[in-house]
Order: C-alpha cells, then sequence, then structure tokens
C-alpha cells in the first residue's frame, strides 16, 4: 500500500482523528474522481494514527475498512436474516483479519475464535438468524481489552443497497452499547438521508443511525495546492516524465486538484512529448486534453456521482442563467456543490470548476 507524506489531506485527516479521539462518528461526503481510495488508506495508516493521536492510543484503535463489494454473495430475494448475516460476517471477518494474532485477547481468545467460528458456519440457518448475537459477543470480548474500533465503510451507496434497515439499527444499537470505544465512519458521494431516499428506506427506519452523523458530515473537497504538487512529485518518480514548474501549475488549474483528473492528464501530457510553454497559456491544449479517453470518463464519473439537481445547477450556471431567485431545493443544490468543490464563487457570480469539467459539460 502506497503511504502518503504525514500532513496529506490534513484538514480532513485532523477533523477525523479528532472524531476518533473521542470516540465519535463521521460521514465522509466527495464526489468521483475525489481520491477517495488514498484518503481511506490513509486513514488507516498507523503512522498517520500515531502521529495524530500519540503512539498510546494509536496502539489502542484499529479503523477497519468495510467494502461492501468484499460481502458474501447472497440472493436479491434472501431472506432478510441472511441479508443481516452477510452485513455482520463481513464485520466480523474484518475484525479478525485487523487483530490477528490476538495477542490481547489472552484467556478470551478461544471464546473469540469460537464467536467468529459459529458466524461462519452456513450449515445452520439458526446461526445466521442469531449473527448479531455472535457479532456481539465478539466484538465484546475485544474492546474489554481497552481498544477503540472504527468500522470504516467505503462505497457507502452500496452497503445502503445491500443491506436493509434492521443492520443498521443494531448498528446503532451497538454504538450506544459501547459509545466509548465504538465508532463509524462512512464515505459516499452524497449525504446518508439523500443515500437512503434513493433507496427507497422510510426515513424513520434509518433515522437512528442517521443521528450518529447528523452533526460531524465532512465534505471532502480536491486537493489542496501542496497536496497536488506532491501528487505530480509521486507521479513523476514512478512514470519517469519530469515536467516544468510551470506545467505542473497549469495541471494542477486545468484539473482542480481533482485526484482522479490529475493523474490522468498527468499521463496524457506524458503521452504527448514536450508541451510549449506557449500551449499553456490558451484553451487549445484543454481542448486536447478533454479529448483524450481517460480524461473524459473521469469528468463522466464526477457527473454521475451528483444528483439531478445538482447537475442542473451546473447546467444553469454554464449557460449563464441566473439562479439568484432560485427555489429552496436549487439553493441547496448551490450550496452543495459549493462545498464538492465544483462551484466557485467569484464575486457575485458562480463558476464551474475545473475547467477540464466546464468542457467536458459543453459537449454532453
Amino acid at each position: 500500500m502506497r503511504k502518503h507524506y504525514l500532513r496529506f489531506r490534513e484538514a480532513e485527516t485532523s477533523y477525523v482523528m479528532k472524531c476518533l479521539k473521542n470516540s465519535e462518528s463521521c460521514a465522509l461526503v466527495g464526489v468521483g474522481s475525489i481520491g477517495k481510495s488514498n484518503l481511506v488508506h490513509h486513514l488507516c495508516d498507523d503512522d498517520t494514527l500515531r502521529h495524530y493521536l500519540g503512539d498510546e492510543q494509536a496502539a489502542k484503535t484499529k479503523v477497519i475498512v468495510i467494502d461492501p463489494y468484499m460481502m458474501v454473495a447472497f440472493d436479491e430475494a434472501a431472506p432478510l436474516s441472511v441479508r443481516v448475516w452477510a452485513g455482520f460476517e463481513m464485520l466480523m471477518h474484518r475484525l479478525y483479519i485487523a487483530f490477528h494474532p490476538f495477542d490481547i485477547l489472552g484467556d478470551d481468545l478461544d471464546s473469540f475464535v469460537n464467536a467468529y467460528r459459529a458466524l461462519q458456519d452456513g450449515t445452520n440457518p439458526l446461526h445466521a438468524m442469531m449473527a448479531l448475537r455472535y457479532f456481539e459477543r465478539g466484538i465484546n470480548l475485544l474492546l474489554k481489552h481497552d481498544v477503540r474500533v472504527a468500522f470504516l465503510f467505503d462505497e457507502f451507496e452500496e452497503v445502503m443497497f445491500r443491506m436493509p434497515p434492521k443492520f443498521f439499527q443494531a448498528l446503532r444499537g451497538l454504538r450506544d452499547m459501547y459509545k466509548k470505544s465504538l465508532s463509524y465512519l462512512t464515505f459516499s458521494r452524497e449525504p446518508l438521508n439523500n443515500i437512503a431516499q434513493r433507496v427507497g428506506y422510510p426515513m424513520e427506519s434509518i433515522e437512528s443511525f442517521n443521528e450518529l452523523f447528523n452533526d460531524r458530515i465532512l465534505f471532502v473537497g480536491p486537493y489542496t495546492t501542496i497536496d497536488a504538487h506532491a501528487m505530480v512529485e509521486r507521479l513523476m518518480q514512478t512514470e519517469g516524465k519530469q515536467l516544468s514548474g510551470q506545467t505542473i501549475d497549469y495541471l494542477i488549474q486545468v484539473s482542480g486538484g481533482y485526484a482522479g483528473l490529475l493523474r490522468a492528464a498527468y499521463r496524457a501530457i506524458h503521452d504527448f512529448g514536450n508541451v510549449d510553454p506557449a500551449d499553456l497559456l490558451g484553451d487549445a491544449l484543454t481542448h486536447r486534453l478533454i479529448n483524450r479517453l481517460p480524461i473524459y470518463n473521469e469528468c463522466a464519473t464526477i457527473w454521475k456521482s451528483l444528483d439531478v439537481a445538482e447537475q442542473e445547477v451546473l447546467r444553469m450556471v454554464l449557460a449563464g442563467r441566473s439562479v439568484r431567485e432560485a427555489n429552496y431545493e436549487t439553493q441547496m443544490a448551490i450550496a452543495m456543490l459549493v462545498r464538492k468543490g465544483l462551484l466557485r464563487p467569484e464575486g457575485s457570480l458562480l463558476r464551474v470548476n475545473p475547467p477540464l469539467l466546464q468542457l467536458y459539460l459543453r459537449g454532453i
């Protein structure tokens, strides 16, 4: 796993680590191409934990990534108990991997392993129905040894699509029981309430879980200039194409600091060969970049991660239509796009960011 320098995504990492220090939950929201995987890996890294939490607390803290695409497959018509079982089986398996070889458990080792094996036993349908009980037993045995666990649910839209409300209600119950030692982090492309509505959950069925994040929602924007420069430096080291400072500044500007766009633009420049400094001053090179399929696809990823209201606002702004007297839904979409870094206030005007996304939108 590639390591980042300790101050990578400093603002976002500091916020999350403060939550972990207080055993609080946090929802991270960011559009496609934002560099989500890099941030997830950074938050889980032992060096990152030591830097922000100190050696003593970092040694007792585990950030455990839950990837919904690694869940046991089940038929869409599977009973509720099987669907919930698949969720807790994944959590328990990731706990097993994170704490193996279980030095901290001492005399509780056999009890933990027995709970793990019972939860994984597919031969007895009663075990699926008792999945929460086995998982609760396993996590209780760990948390009693003065450790803190934060489950980081990556691609949380997919988690909500696969899991029924009962799963999230149980997670809330476990959090209430172990609030000093257990917390949740979610990473999604839109706020949790929006996802619940799109999945079709009755809001009251997921409300207790969503309450954990109501005042701790972190919008992850594009890279800062420092982080973007560090990314280009890393690309130059690994891929062997050295660029001038002027060219690097141009790439950061046209990509807006969005990690996926920046990487694709760097590789395109790599393929173009030598770039005349005069090409960096006009629009011709930017038009040439948007015609590269990897860059076009990164823009499409950003576009598809937005809801209908946000897409309409970007169209309005790009067309020069006024949004001053917009309705409530539009105003909320504008605020969300600004927080996601896709709209940039310039005086009394709004501008679509980044420039490559502007060109993409003009062509669709």
